[in-house]
C-alpha cells in the first residue's frame, strides 16, 4: 500500500478515535536520537504521560538494535473512562512475532499479537496468509464503545467486540524484534502510536 495513502488512512482513524484530549503521539517526539544514548533504555515525561523505549528513531520510525528485540511503553498519568488508541509498525513475521498489549487501570489486559499467518486478540486467533506473511505493515486500532463495558479492536481491517467491564486504559506496550538477523528491510519498526481519553 502506497504510504501516503497508508498515512491518510491513519489520520482518518485518528480523527474518529481521538475525539477527547491527545495525551500521547510519538509522532510528535524526538527520543532516543543522540549517539550518546543510543538504544539505551529511558524514561521520558511528557506531561500527561510517561514513555520508556531503548529503541532510537530512524528516519522517522523507532527500531530495535540489530539482533534485539525492542519496546515502547506509554504510561498515561491520568487515567479516563473514555480513551482511544491508534498504531502503525512494520514487522518481518517469519521467525518472531511482534504486538500490542494494553493494560487497564482494574488490571484486565488487552494483548493484541501477530506472528506468520495469525493474528490474536486476546485469544481470538484468525488466519490469514495473505496480510499477515513475512513482512506486514500493521494499522490497529482500539477504543471504549460508548459508555458500555465493550472495547472495540481493529487490526488491519478485522474487527474484534471484546467484553472489558471498566477498563480504562493505563499503559500500552507496543514491541518488535529483528529476527535475528541483521537485514534492514528485517528489522521491524514502529511508525506510530497515539492515544487519546475523555471523561465522556
Amino acid at each position: 500500500m502506497n504510504k501516503i495513502i497508508q498515512l491518510t488512512l491513519l489520520a482518518t482513524v485518528s480523527s474518529s478515535l481521538m475525539a477527547g484530549e491527545l495525551v500521547f503521539d510519538l509522532g510528535a517526539q524526538q527520543l532516543s536520537r543522540s549517539q550518546e544514548g543510543k538504544y539505551k533504555m529511558s524514561t521520558y515525561d511528557l506531561g500527561k504521560s510517561l514513555v520508556s523505549t531503548g529503541m532510537v528513531s530512524t528516519n522517522g520510525a523507532y527500531r530495535p538494535k540489530e539482533g534485539y528485540s525492542g519496546s515502547i511503553t506509554a504510561h498515561i498519568k491520568e487515567p479516563k473512562p473514555n480513551w482511544g488508541v491508534t498504531f502503525d509498525m512494520y514487522c518481518f513475521l517469519e521467525h518472531d512475532g511482534c504486538g500490542v498489549e494494553l493494560l487497564g487501570t482494574n488490571g484486565n489486559t488487552i494483548t493484541i499479537s501477530l506472528e506468520q499467518y495469525y493474528i490474536s486478540v486476546d485469544g481470538n486467533k484468525t488466519k490469514d496468509t495473505s496480510l499477515f506473511y513475512q513482512d506486514t505493515e500493521i494499522q490497529g486500532s482500539a477504543h471504549r464503545v460508548g459508555n458500555s463495558d465493550n472495547v472495540e479492536v481493529t487490526v488491519n481491517g478485522y474487527k474484534y467486540i471484546l467484553n472489558k467491564p471498566n477498563f480504562e486504559l493505563a499503559h500500552v506496550n507496543m514491541s518488535v524484534s529483528t529476527e535475528g538477523n541483521y537485514y534492514e528491510n528485517e528489522i521491524d519498526k514502529i511508525n506510530s502510536l497515539a492515544i487519546s481519553t475523555s471523561d465522556e
